[in-house]
């Protein structure tokens, strides 16, 4: 009997090869089990990111009308080093729409830790798609730790999506008023005023950003403060005109200031 044990390992072992290689689809379906990874329609992840490297088949339609039961597996592929499937993820993702919410972590790692335009644009449409509060945390942390000119547009084009509906967001951008980066501070006070209008706890931080030397940072507070604040912003920016600060600071608000006015003037009554 113990001699017999081998050849049936044997047998076993051939008739294991030969079903893989007759059947190419049980191959991945042995990897997933091995390494415990998603699945979908019985089918690992690894199986789906070869079909995604083909181009368009039938497979990505499947996925792309999996439901939530896809999504498991589109947010593992979603993490793979290959652009080309991660791509490919996303965009299936991006078509499930309120369906993807579960991808909603994964997306939130990438929004924070991705430097591929595509996929950090895709990633932080869906997760507008799927979880607001969770995107606009995530553009706002983007925005402090963003290192290239693509990954800081990414970010400022969300929150410029910030409205009076995203009242969970007053709390951190409260927070960011005192960030140590000046565009931090300005765009926080434009997001946080066109979710409640209130310009007392704005106004310290745009007072700041006037008289600084990036520009980007003086027109965003700039663009601000010319908004429907103008009482407030007016009396401010009248204060600082008229105060021995920097010249760079008192040029940019009397800007502001003569805005605020032309606007006024333009503004047909009613």
């Amino acid at each position: 009997m113990r001699r017999r044990l081998p050849i049936w390992f044997v047998i076993a072992f051939l008739v294991g090869m030969g079903v893989v290689w007759l059947f190419p689809a049980s191959r991945y379906r042995l990897i997933g089990l091995l390494r415990n990874a998603s699945s979908f329609l019985g089918r690992p992840a690894s199986y789906w990111a070869n079909a995604l490297k083909k181009g368009p088949t039938g497979d990505i339609k499947l996925l792309r009308h999996g439901g939530a039961a896809a999504v498991p597996v589109l947010a593992e592929l979603a993490q793979y080093e290959e652009d080309e499937v991660r791509v490919e993820a996303l965009l299936a993702l991006a078509v499930m729409g309120p369906e993807a919410k579960g991808a909603a972590p994964v997306l939130l790692e990438l929004l924070s830790s991705e430097r591929s335009p595509p996929v950090l644009d895709l990633a932080k449409q869906i997760l507008l798609q799927v979880d607001r509060q969770a995107a606009m945390l995530g553009c706002l942390e983007l925005l402090k730790k963003s290192t290239t000119i693509h990954s800081r547009s990414c970010a400022l084009d969300g929150l410029d999506r910030i409205g009076p509906e995203d009242a969970v967001a007053v709390e951190p951008l409260t927070k960011a008023l005192d960030d140590e980066n000046l565009l931090v501070r300005a765009v926080a006070a434009k997001a946080r005023w066109r979710i409640n209008r209130r310009a007392e706890p704005i106004l310290p931080a745009l007072i700041d950003c006037l008289g600084s030397q990036d520009k980007e940072v003086s027109v965003y507070a700039g663009e601000t403060l010319s908004q429907d604040i103008r009482t407030i912003a007016s009396a401010a920016l009248s204060d600082i005109s008229q105060r021995d600060l920097d010249p760079s600071a008192r040029q940019a608000a009397a800007k502001a200031l003569a805005q605020i006015e032309a606007q006024s003037k333009t503004r047909p009554t009613r």
